[in-house]
């Protein structure tokens, strides 16, 4: 079979999940952000259901525009659009459902000794190097928030000196089974109940919740804390130094200390 009807014969297949039975399904080998071809879609309400794949961003972005790099043809680099109401915005913490989604996609591949596990809100690490990172956008219209939900993971090679704390997965199993699994767990996770959810991500994440962070707030704020829990919106749960607990939205940037180094800094 050629390269374009593998990829059709696949699309087939990526319709036979539920919730993705109505969007087109697109691959390119090169473009600017994932992200941004399908926020394009926004000037018509309601955007038509899409999802798309890159084998290279030239313009790639994380959480508040932080750059995304990756190495051309060896990350799976995909975005799709989504649909919600404002009611089930706020009922399901999306975040955390694909942070979850991709963490349960990955492990079926990699031996049980495996060290990937998620740091909060939906990063994916392999013991301290980052493989994955997950960039949500919205925009309403009435009732309705439509989100694009992009997805970078380093599949065959991290790119290198241009991150440093990048990882990379390298089970050997084909990008496309990989994108099929994460977007079936999507399916599976959403149809959970809230503490089903939640006690996948607490579960996931445990590296995190033996801790500490500093967390760089909207406004200027850094604040040092240790990581408790997660509440059904998807905040974070934490107590600072001083005592108070906290819920945490969002962060800027999240610098998360191992247990191991915890306890070193405690020892002087």
């Amino acid at each position: 079979m050629t390269v374009e009807a593998n990829w059709k014969a696949f699309c087939s297949a990526l319709k036979g999940i539920q919730c993705f039975a109505r969007h087109r399904f697109e691959k390119v080998i090169q473009t600017t952000s994932t992200n941004d071809d399908l926020k394009s879609d926004w000037k018509f309400l309601p955007p038509p259901p899409r999802l798309l794949v890159a084998e290279h961003q030239t313009g790639g972005r994380g959480q508040f525009d932080r750059t995304w790099y990756d190495s051309p043809g060896k990350s799976l680099l995909f975005s799709f659009s989504w649909k919600c109401s404002d009611e089930e915005l706020i009922s399901i913490p999306h975040s955390l459902v694909m942070g979850v989604a991709v963490h349960r996609a990955l492990t079926e591949s990699m031996e049980k000794d495996h060290k990937i596990w998620l740091k909060w809100p939906n990063d994916i690490f392999i013991e301290e190097k980052k493989i994955c990172g997950i960039l949500m956008e919205s925009v309403n219209k009435g009732s309705d928030f439509f989100l694009v939900i992009g997805v970078g993971i380093n599949v065959l090679e991290a790119p290198g000196e241009k991150n440093l704390n990048a990882g990379t997965l390298d089970t050997g199993a084909p990008m496309e089974k990989t994108l099929e699994r994460i977007l079936k767990q999507w399916e599976m996770c959403l149809n959970m109940s809230s503490e089903e959810l939640l006690n996948e991500f607490r579960r996931r994440s445990y590296p995190f919740w033996r801790g500490q962070c500093s967390l760089d707030l909207p406004g200027g704020q850094s604040v040092r804390v240790t990581p408790d829990d997660v509440d059904r919106c998807g905040r974070l749960i934490c107590t600072d130094l001083e005592g108070n607990r906290r819920r945490v939205s969002s962060a800027n940037q999240i610098h998360f200390f191992p247990a191991e180094q915890k306890q070193k800094e405690k020892g002087g």
